[in-house]
């Protein structure tokens, strides 16, 4: 019994010995294996078997197997290295492209993936945007707020217009949905006047409340109906609670049919265009649609203008009163890219005040670099750059809408700081990158070496020396700038120095 004991131990310890073996290369491991095995005997019968406490020969033996591990992963290390030809090319230029376009893929990938960055970029749903817009108090259109009285829209409604054609209305609520017995979800509920949808040109089925009888109608956004309802069909024309009212469900609308700058999940029609029901000292959203676009070409897709004037096509705001936004659709739907644009003109700005703007001196005499070379380096620079800007707007768009329960405003203010740090930081990283980089070869600088004291930076080097792998030259970066080095000094080599690489220039 104790010689099948041994046995099956020597032969745990074996294994583990070939499991360490796979960690060296395949023509190494078997002579390894040999070794260390025929010690694992010797070992074993030295430690495990004269002790009464076999406990304490195993540690032994487990500390030998230890050494096995260290053994072979040293000399992993040393058979692993990288050829002289693969060193580079992690460096290069083209390694560098390639990751940036690899971001590029995934960051519109995921722009693909999440519901509302997709939509961003889908053709509008509703007719004519190009017509339809917002009125907000001045000053206020970016808010997100309602700033519109309903009793103001009930006015506009029944006065004769120039600009507008027709006016809509809806309002914002949190309310309670009790589908059962301790079951109670809170929800946003968009209360709408029956002709918004038509205004909109989006087809809402059975939009009209009268036509379904004395309950209020509640259209349901589609990710409600699946994630409350199950999308069981047999919930549609029921009757259920919201808040301290009866609705009846008439329909499922899509999440993609509103894009207006608020989030649904929701809408319950009023019965009438005047939204009656709604307390006339409240404020609302309100839509209009422009009697001709020919209004943009003369107002723009933002203007101003005072409370409508039947009486005046082109109204001029008093003195002393603060008028009204509206704002294009259009434009609400480029708000997105507009935001980008604001945010990388701020980043440029604050480019020069968070690092040096130079890329270096190089000598404009050597022959080594000729015109093609420069342009090469050029293009690598901006191409860079070019890669760079999808992956700030697009990334900072799939962080600003990762998630349904953000707020669209919330949402911009989130694409606004990510896409400022972000377009900051990648036009720092491009500077220091290109500074960082052979102007021959385009691969990375190596083997930095301090040259100098810090007593001395007026009176002699202090700088830090990279070297370019294939021997085209020498950087000098100075550590402290002073008035007679104050940036970084490219060096070039000629020929003589090629016989110190391993890549002839």
């Amino acid at each position: 019994m104790k010689r099948l004991l041994s046995a099956l131990e020597i032969a745990a310890y074996r294994t583990s010995l070939r499991c360490l073996a796979l960690l060296l290369p395949l023509q190494d491991r078997a002579e390894w294996t040999k070794e260390w095995t025929s010690e694992l005997w010797y070992v074993y019968q030295a430690s495990v078997s004269p002790m009464w406490f076999a406990w304490q020969g195993h540690r032994t033996v487990i500390a030998f197997c230890l050494g096995a591990f260290h053994d072979a992963r040293s000399l992993r290390q040393g058979t692993s290295q990288p050829t002289p030809s693969a060193v580079p090319y992690a460096r290069s230029a083209n390694h560098c492209l390639g990751v940036l376009a690899l971001i590029v893929g995934l960051s519109v990938g995921f722009a693909l993936v999440i519901p509302h960055v997709r939509t961003s970029f889908e053709p509008s749903p509703y007719r004519a945007p190009q017509t339809l817009v917002s009125i907000a108090l001045d000053g206020y259109s970016e808010t997100g707020l309602p700033t519109i009285p309903v009793e103001q829209y009930r006015s506009w409604r029944v006065r004769s217009q120039h600009l507008f054609s027709e006016f809509a209305l809806y309002q914002l609520a949190h309310q309670r949905l009790h589908l059962s017995r301790g079951r109670t979800p809170t929800l946003t509920i968009v209360s709408v006047t029956p002709n918004l949808f038509s205004m909109l040109g989006v087809s809402a089925p059975q939009a009209a409340p009268r036509m379904v009888g004395q309950f209020p109608t509640l259209l349901l956004a589609r990710s409600t109906w699946h994630t409350f309802f199950g999308e069981d069909p047999h919930v549609l024309g029921s009757v259920i609670m919201l808040g301290s009212q009866q609705v009846r469900i008439t329909g499922v609308l899509n999440d993609n049919a509103w894009r207006l700058p608020s989030k649904a999940d929701a809408w319950l029609v009023e019965p009438d265009d005047a939204a009656s029901t709604l307390s006339a000292k409240s404020r609302a959203f309100v839509l209009a649609r422009l009697s001709s676009a020919s209004t943009l070409t003369l107002h723009g897709e933002h203007w101003k203008m005072p409370d409508p004037d039947p009486n005046e096509v082109t109204p001029t705001p008093p003195a002393n009163f603060g008028g009204y936004e509206c704002v294009a659709f259009s434009a609400v739907m480029r708000r997105p890219f507009n935001i980008f644009l604001f945010t990388l003109v701020l980043a440029l700005l604050s480019l020069p005040a968070t690092t040096s703007m130079p890329l270096g001196e190089y000598p404009s005499t050597s022959q080594s670099l000729s015109w093609r070379l420069r342009m090469r380096r050029w293009g690598f620079f901006y191409g860079k750059i070019a890669l760079l800007l999808p992956i700030v707007f697009f990334s900072s768009l799939d962080l600003a809408n990762f998630s349904s329960a953000i707020d669209p405003i919330h949402a911009q203010y989130i694409q606004i700081v990510a896409s400022f740090c972000a377009s900051l930081y990648a036009l720092r990283w491009a500077l220091r990158d290109q500074r960082a980089r052979c102007p021959i070869c385009l691969c990375q600088l190596t083997h930095p070496a301090r040259i100098g004291e810090a007593s001395r930076n007026f009176l002699a080097w202090n700088v830090t020396e990279l070297i370019c792998a294939d021997g085209h030259g020498l950087l000098h970066v100075p550590e402290t700038p002073t008035c007679w080095f104050a940036t970084q000094r490219w060096l070039y080599l000629d020929a003589s120095w090629s016989s110190l690489f391993v890549k002839s220039i």
